[in-house]
């Protein structure tokens, strides 16, 4: 019976350390966000895309900052999450829209997602 127990113990102990240890998969993703959404003018703003993909081919764009665009793979096609600032022109009162557009690529399934938001 104390066997049994022990065996018991060691099984539990062993998945647990598997299960801690087992890499996480993140799916492609991506969004886009600020570090102030109100602001007066002439202060510093900076939006950016964050994204975690294998491949990925996006595009910041909107009135109040220059279009960027990032097109790159991972070297071991992989997934990776990566990050992309550019700063907001806010000498101008007003509202702005900014937008994230494109698609990332998922390493793990291969599945391609396209990317619109704001």
């Amino acid at each position: 019976m104390k066997k049994c127990i022990i065996k018991m113990l060691m099984i539990l102990v062993a998945v647990a350390i598997l299960l801690l240890i087992s890499p996480s998969v993140k799916a492609a993703s991506a969004k886009i966000s600020a570090n102030s959404t109100n602001v007066y003018v002439g202060d510093k703003v900076t939006v950016s895309a964050i994204f975690t993909a294998a491949s990925w081919n996006l595009t910041i764009s909107g009135n109040g900052v220059t279009t960027s665009k990032y097109a790159d793979v991972t070297s071991d096609a992989e997934n990776a999450t990566k990050t992309q600032s550019v700063n907001l022109d806010t000498s101008k009162e007003g509202s702005y829209t900014i937008k994230l557009t494109g698609d990332v690529t998922d390493g793990t399934t291969g599945e391609t997602t396209n990317v619109n938001s704001s």
